[in-house]
């Protein structure tokens, strides 16, 4: 797997925004999170991005139930996948709060 072939998803309460890296070109789509196809909505997008080439995915949430969602499709429709959700120890700064793990990655 090359460094190159990266998605990023901000999986927030009403969408999921994505961004692909494949070499210098960056691609970004967004799709709202609403019924249960929005998940093999993202799939669809990154093999449309990416193939069915070996991706990492690296999924910031504030939403839990849906960043859930979005990693079990991912597993089981691009079981090539490694998937990295990021939270506050990802972020290279220091958190200054008494509960970070309660900190929405969006905070920081």
């Amino acid at each position: 797997m090359t460094e190159s072939q990266v998605i990023a998803a901000d999986v927030g309460n009403t969408s999921i925004n994505l961004a692909a890296r494949l070499g210098e070109q960056l691609t970004f789509h967004s799709i709202p999170i609403q019924g249960t196809a929005w998940p093999d909505h993202a799939v669809a997008w990154a093999e449309s991005t990416h193939g069915n080439a070996p991706t990492v995915w690296r999924i910031a949430s504030v939403h839990p139930d849906a960043s859930t969602k979005l990693s079990r499709a991912l597993e089981t429709q691009l079981p090539g996948s490694h998937i990295q959700h990021l939270t506050w120890r990802d972020v290279p700064m220091k958190a200054c709060v008494d509960e970070p793990d309660r900190l929405g990655i969006d905070r920081l």
